[in-house]
């Protein structure tokens, strides 16, 4: 069940960045820090439960422009696992791109 629920969240974090006017290319690379940071959060939170993906490491999200290599000494520090990290990042992109009725 809890399975559905992460799915669900990340889906309206994707609604929610939908909202944004992609006029600009500093609007669509936003939008593209997102979509990381929504897919390797959902990427974090699967991992330990899924066979295929406990071997993966850093080096091939960082290949495939998941994660950015400064990134990757962010994440290696946290102290609760990358997924709190990528939390609060999520949290932040909201805090600096949405107001008015869309952060509601």
């Amino acid at each position: 069940m809890e399975g559905f629920v992460i799915q669900g969240r990340s889906h309206d974090l994707g609604m929610i960045g939908g909202v944004i006017n992609t006029g600009t290319d500093t609007a669509w690379w936003q939008c593209y820090r997102l979509y990381r940071y929504v897919t390797i959060n959902f990427f974090f939170t699967y991992q330990p439960y899924t066979p295929g993906l406990t071997i993966v490491g850093y080096g091939p999200l960082v290949k495939c422009g998941l994660i950015e290599p400064d990134e990757v000494v962010v994440l290696k520090t946290a102290h609760r696992g990358a997924q709190s990290i990528t939390e609060g990042w999520i949290s932040n992109w909201v805090a600096e791109n949405l107001g008015g009725e869309a952060r509601q």
